[in-house]
């Protein structure tokens, strides 16, 4: 049983560490361009106006997916796999932040790091293991 967790939690760090390298080596750039942030606790509705029912309320600062612009007024969106409508003069587009890719030089040192974190995790785990059996 202890030998299948410490198994486990080592395939887990090895995934991590290996995401974590390819989002430093190959660069994240991000797309936010249909996400946006409420700016006030916000109605969203069944419908693109104020006679349709509210669904739930949004809280301020939450983030929201813009699925379609209905109006100049209204916008049909996805919060929390809820689809409604709200006024979309309450809502700020999310900023698309667009990572660049480290240089060479530095690739090379994040490689390096990533690497040594890996044999020492691997080392830890073996002697853990030793000890155990």
């Amino acid at each position: 049983m202890i030998i299948k967790f410490l198994l486990f939690k080592s395939k887990g760090l090895i995934i991590g560490i290996l995401i974590i390298q390819a989002f430093i080596l190959c660069g994240f750039n991000g797309q936010a361009d249909n996400l946006y942030i409420t700016t006030v606790d916000l109605n969203l509705r069944s419908g693109p106006g104020t006679s349709y029912k509210s669904v739930t309320i949004i809280p301020k600062g939450d983030t929201v997916e813009c699925l379609s612009d209905t109006t100049q007024y209204w916008i049909h969106l996805r919060y929390k796999n809820i689809e409604g409508f709200s006024a979309i003069r309450y809502l700020k587009r999310l900023p698309i932040v667009d990572i660049k890719e480290p240089p060479k030089k530095e690739r090379a040192a994040n490689r390096a790091a990533i690497y040594i974190l890996l044999i020492v995790g691997v080392i830890i785990i073996v002697i853990r293991r030793k000890k155990k059996i």
